[in-house]
């Protein structure tokens, strides 16, 4: 029998979801929801084979050739898999050996449908300025599609590298994207969620307009004749799209029921305001020009787009409740606590890896 120091990082991230998965009840019966790693060669989907193979391979790569960085705690070698569920989740979670990502197959086929959905959407190809041709469309399913689960993977990566999954790992094994109810449910876990929000959005920005990705973006979306402003500025909105298009996916909680307080996850209006925030702030400092072509109409163009071509996806519901609620006195006093809490974590982390050197 192999002890547990000898498991290879798959068998590893294996027998640990086994193991700390949580169970619903289906039909009178207690089941697992995560039912172990997912064996790609056992997936319904022949074509997604290679691709979620090639998107894996990737990730393990970037992981392993990350920069090794002061401000980061927690600092295992990364492993990302995918998982065997019927759930749609994101999943960081950790063992004494490795720092483990977890993606859900579901997860998986819903950033696709979201990505096809804004692949064919004309308002979308009118905002990023491109040819409308099937060729053209194949080819930004691609690109969107990797800014999406590269954000997602890299608000993952932020819980482990800011110290998150090490700081819960008495209350919850697993650190999950979407709601579980092991986890514990305040405002200091939402201000955790919103800073991996922000952290993943200069990761994605930096690797996708001043990384080597750049350039092959640039030939497959025919953007070799343009200049750098609109390269960037086409990059930019895609990065945008995605991160509008991922929450707007999402069922909006209803806050004329329920206290934002209360919840692991800032509802998805707030979300995407601290994303933007990060955003701009990486803007300011690596491409200022964008900052000022991202107008707040530009923006409300965008969203009205996204929201258009990823109609139903969260039930047909809209954030109007959500928006009406940030705009009262309480939802002022709610970004205020919000902001707070974010920066004394920000500032408690700075403190604890000045002490490491």
């Amino acid at each position: 029998t192999k002890t547990r120091m000898a498991l290879t990082p798959a068998e590893a991230f294996d027998r640990y979801v086994r193991e700390n998965s949580e169970s619903v009840t289906r039909d009178g019966l207690r089941m697992p929801v995560y039912r172990g790693r997912q064996n790609l060669a056992d997936l319904q989907r022949e074509d997604l084979r290679p691709l979620l193979a090639n998107l894996k391979s990737g990730f393990d790569e970037a992981l392993a050739r990350r920069k090794k960085v002061p401000e980061h705690l927690d600092d295992l070698p990364f492993y990302l898999d995918y998982i065997d569920s019927d759930f749609s989740n994101a999943v960081a979670f950790r063992d004494d050996t490795y720092a483990f990502i977890g993606i859900t197959v579901p997860l998986v086929y819903d950033l696709l449908e979201i990505c096809a959905r804004l692949s064919e959407a004309e308002p979308i190809w009118r905002i990023l300025g491109l040819e409308n041709t099937q060729e053209q469309r194949k080819w930004l399913n691609v690109v969107l599609f990797q800014h999406l689960l590269s954000l997602v993977v890299t608000h993952e990566f932020t819980h482990h590298v800011h110290g998150h999954v090490l700081k819960h790992q008495s209350e919850s094994n697993l650190f999950t994207e979407f709601t579980a109810s092991n986890q514990s449910r305040n405002i200091e876990r939402q201000a955790e969620e919103a800073d991996a929000d922000g952290y993943a959005a200069y990761h994605v920005l930096a690797n996708f307009i001043d990384g080597d990705t750049r350039k092959n973006i640039s030939a497959v979306l025919k953007l070799d004749g343009a200049t750098p402003e609109v390269v960037d500025q086409v990059l930019f909105s895609c990065f945008v799209i995605v991160a509008g298009a991922f929450l707007f996916s999402r069922r909006p909680v209803d806050l004329t029921r329920e206290d934002p307080w209360v919840f692991t996850h800032p509802p998805q209006a707030a979300r995407l305001d601290y994303l933007m925030r990060h955003s701009i702030l990486w803007c300011k400092e690596n491409r200022p020009a964008l900052v000022d072509w991202m107008t707040n109409e530009r923006f409300q163009q965008i969203m009205r787009a996204v929201a258009e071509a990823t109609w139903g996806i969260n039930g047909g519901l809209n954030w109007d409740a959500q928006t009406t609620f940030f705009r009262s006195e309480r939802g002022k006093e709610y970004f205020q606590e919000l902001s707070r809490l974010i920066d004394a974590q920000k500032a408690a982390l700075r403190a604890s890896t000045d002490a490491c050197v």
